[in-house]
This record gives C-alpha cells, structure tokens and sequence, in this order.
C-alpha cells in the first residue's frame, strides 16, 4: 500500500523508546515508508501490524493497531 515497512518518523523527529514511538504514531504524527511517501495512523486499518524503525534507526518496534 506505502511500499516497503519499516516506517521512519518523518521530518528528522526520532524517538528513544518503543513508547514513545507508539504515542507519536497514536497522535496521528506523519511517519516515512521505505519507498519515501508520508503515513499516518489514518492510512491503515485497525489491526494493522506496523513496523518501525527508531533511535536513529538502530531500534526496531513493531505492533499492531488497535480500536479506540
């Protein structure tokens, strides 16, 4: 659908815990594909595994989206 996972945050923000990455993406932050365009939470349906990478791309979180 946004080409390949893992996201990035997009717009040089980072994140230093898979906390933080999971609230940035739960705020509806824009995060990057592989493939370059942007994404958001609203892009994907619930249940949604979605990948990361973070900490300067040294970290690696994944999980699934849930309901609200």
């Amino acid at each position: 659908m946004f080409g390949t996972f893992p996201l990035v945050p997009a717009y040089g923000r980072d994140c230093k815990s898979k906390a933080e990455v999971e609230a940035l993406f739960n705020e509806g932050k824009d995060f990057q594909t592989a493939a370059g365009p942007y994404c958001s939470k609203r892009d994907f349906p619930v249940g949604t595994l979605i990948e990361v990478r973070y900490n300067k791309l040294r970290s690696f979180h994944s999980f699934t989206i849930k309901g609200t």
